[in-house]
């Protein structure tokens, strides 16, 4: 029983997180960019690094890096499917 329990918080927890997800990537996705009016194909990123004591140096890139929001986004829907099925699967036995 207390096994249950457990997947039972896991999955809402899953749950909340992939809604909240999905949320971030329409506010990225299409209101973030009709508020700056910014399109996709001049989206960019801006670094400068330096210090006091050595060169400056500015990086300039077109593409955002890291792990996408929308792989994100599917990877809890997955874990999320997973424990509902599996808390239901312990329901039954």
């Amino acid at each position: 029983m207390k096994r249950l329990k457990l997947i039972k918080v896991f999955t809402y927890i899953n749950g909340v997180i992939t809604v909240l997800l999905g949320l971030m990537y329409v506010f990225k996705r299409f209101m973030l960019f009709k508020l700056l009016e910014i399109s996709n194909d001049n989206a960019s990123s801006i670094a400068v690094i330096g210090g006091a004591d050595g060169p400056t140096t500015i990086f300039l890139t077109t593409t955002q890096g890291g792990i996408s929001l929308e792989i994100l986004i599917l990877i809890f829907g997955v874990i999320t499917t997973v424990l509902f099925l599996l808390a239901k699967n312990i329901k039954k036995e």
